[in-house]
């Protein structure tokens, strides 16, 4: 599962899109690392253009866009990429709700 693709196992929940969206959508706290904090990991490496262009649609969820970006443009990203990208950025809490969407198919791993 870990090496399945973002397109595959992300996109193909919307009910694990809408609890990401939730969880990494603009918060009031500035501590919390959002989409934009992802975009911008070694992992995801969204270009400068589909983060502004994430930034300035204020009609859909950056969360969901940048998971578009991941899906389409760079159809070789996998959820064990999207996973080290937020474990980089501090967000284990965003891990856990992938992983327990999907438990049967992970193997829990004691840290997370």
């Amino acid at each position: 599962m870990s090496f399945s693709l973002v397109s595959d196992v992300v996109t193909g929940s919307k009910f694990l899109e809408d609890k990401l969206a939730r969880e990494l959508d603009h918060t009031s706290h500035r501590v919390i690392k959002t989409w934009e904090h992802l975009a911008c990991t070694k992992e995801v490496n969204a270009p400068l253009e589909t983060r502004l262009r994430c930034k300035l649609n204020s009609e859909n969820s950056c969360t969901l866009m940048l998971i578009d970006f991941l899906s389409v443009e760079l159809e070789d990203k996998t959820v064990h990429d999207l996973i080290e990208a937020l474990k980089r950025i501090n967000r284990n809490d965003v891990v856990r709700i992938i992983t327990d969407a999907y438990s049967g198919m992970f193997v829990q791993c004691p840290f997370l």
